[in-house]
C-alpha cells in the first residue's frame, strides 16, 4: 500500500500527464507501481471528486505551473532560443491575468446588474403593497407622483454612487 506521499507524488504524475499521455504510458512513467487500469480509474476519481479544483483554482494552477518554467528558464544560460522562450511564457501569463481581470469585470458588472434589478423588483413590491395598505388615506395620483419622485430620487443616488466609484 502506497504511503500519502507516494499516493499524492502519483496523483500528480497521473494529473500532469493524463490530458498527453495514455493510462499505459502514465503507469509506464511511474515503474508500473499502478497498473494502467487504476491509472485511468484514478484519474476518473480525481477529476470527477467534490474536492477537485474550482475554475479559479485550475486557472490558478496553470499559472503557478507557467511561472515554474519561467523560473527553470531564467535559471538556466540567456541565449537567444532561450529569452524568445521566456518573453513568450511572460505575454502568456499576461494574457491570462487580462482574461482573469476581464472576466471578474464582467462578473461584477453581472452582479450589479443583477442585484439592481433584484431592488428594482423588490421596491416595486413594497411600493404595491403600501399603494393597497393606504389606498383609503391617499390619493392615487398623489401617491403616483410621490412613488415617482422617490424612484428619481433613489437613480440619482445610484447615478452618484457609481461616478464615485
Amino acid at each position: 500500500m502506497a504511503t500519502g506521499s507516494e499516493l499524492s507524488r502519483i496523483d500528480q504524475t497521473i494529473l500532469r500527464y493524463c490530458d498527453s499521455e495514455s493510462a499505459e504510458e502514465i503507469s509506464r512513467r511511474l515503474g508500473h507501481v499502478i497498473t494502467p487500469e487504476r491509472v485511468a480509474a484514478q484519474k476518473e476519481q480525481l477529476l470527477t471528486s467534490k474536492k477537485w479544483l474550482t475554475a479559479t483554482q485550475e486557472e490558478e494552477l496553470v499559472l503557478y505551473r507557467m511561472r515554474n518554467v519561467l523560473a527553470q528558464l531564467e535559471e538556466q544560460f540567456l541565449d537567444l532560443d532561450n529569452a524568445s522562450v521566456q518573453l513568450r511564457y511572460l505575454k502568456e501569463i499576461g494574457n491570462r491575468l487580462d482574461k482573469r481581470r476581464e472576466a471578474t469585470q464582467f462578473d461584477l458588472e453581472t452582479y450589479d446588474l443583477n442585484v439592481a434589478r433584484e431592488m428594482t423588483r423588490v421596491y416595486e413590491i413594497a411600493l404595491g403593497f403600501m399603494k393597497g395598505a393606504l389606498r383609503g388615506e391617499i390619493d392615487p395620483d398623489v401617491w403616483d407622483e410621490v412613488a415617482r419622485e422617490a424612484l428619481a430620487h433613489a437613480g440619482a443616488e445610484v447615478a452618484k454612487k457609481a461616478i464615485e466609484e
